[in-house]
């Protein structure tokens, strides 16, 4: 991708301030729209890096064992690293499963779901009147739930269905800057671990994202290559008889 068209404000904006005749506070207003230019241009990049890696086949991307509880504790420190007025709070919800720490032993991409919580996290905090997110996670059976809980303006019904569409922003998002690749992405790589989203929000309501994952995936996963493995050796077996 060719990124120069990402920072022609950057640069329009630095040459303005080296050719016209201006003053220290000219400069200081003109670096600071340059670093605004330059942060929209790096985070535009990496959400359309982050898009691509969640567009690979799954097969494509290494997985591994870790703990979704932790990915989700990660992601929470490090957005309020980057945003101090943000409040998160992450709530076990009164299960007896939720009890059992095997239950958020997961099968899969820690930065891509780290990329996932990052998304819905920020979204909430950003779009809620106090910069606040209530994250709830639970378990029943074998599905692994997590709300993501904003006190925003909600979203209408008639958006609901376009809310993940790449480039695509609600009409209640023109106070907040954004690039409308998020929620895509975010969906992208929770088809690609399984699992799915689902969205319930209502105008002056709020919104709640709640994704579902299944904790017996990598049972599953091991199950399925155990089978691949077997149908290989049963034709490797059947094809060495047939040529004795």
């Amino acid at each position: 991708m060719n990124s120069e068209p990402l920072f022609l404000p950057l640069i329009a904006e630095l040459e303005l301030a080296k050719e016209l005749n201006v003053t220290l506070d000219d400069y200081k207003i003109s670096i600071n729209n340059a670093l605004q230019d330059a942060t929209h241009a790096s985070q535009l990049s990496s959400a359309l890096l982050d898009f691509a890696r969640a567009s690979y086949n799954a097969s494509q991307i290494s997985f591994t064992d870790l703990r979704v509880d932790e990915i989700l504790a990660d992601a929470k420190v490090d957005l309020l690293q980057k945003n101090q007025d943000y409040r998160i709070g992450i709530h076990y919800m009164d299960n007896m499963a939720d009890k059992d720490e095997s239950n958020y032993d997961f099968y899969g991409n820690p930065y891509l779901l780290q990329v996932v919580f990052l998304n819905l996290m920020e979204n909430a905090c950003k779009y809620s009147a106090d910069r606040s997110c209530r994250v709830e996670i639970e378990v029943h059976g074998k599905t692994l739930k997590i709300r993501f809980i904003d006190h925003g303006v909600g979203i209408d019904e008639k958006e609901l269905d376009k809310i993940f569409d790449l480039f695509y922003r609600g009409a209640n998002k023109h106070d907040e800057k954004g690039n409308g690749i998020g929620l895509s992405i975010v969906k992208r790589i929770i088809e690609m671990h399984h699992g799915s989203i689902l969205l319930t929000s209502a105008p002056g309501e709020g919104s709640v994202f709640q994704v579902r994952f299944c904790s017996d995936n990598k049972k599953a996963a091991l199950r399925k290559t155990a089978f691949s493995v077997f149908i290989l050796l049963f034709y490797a077996f059947s094809h060495s008889d047939l040529e004795r």
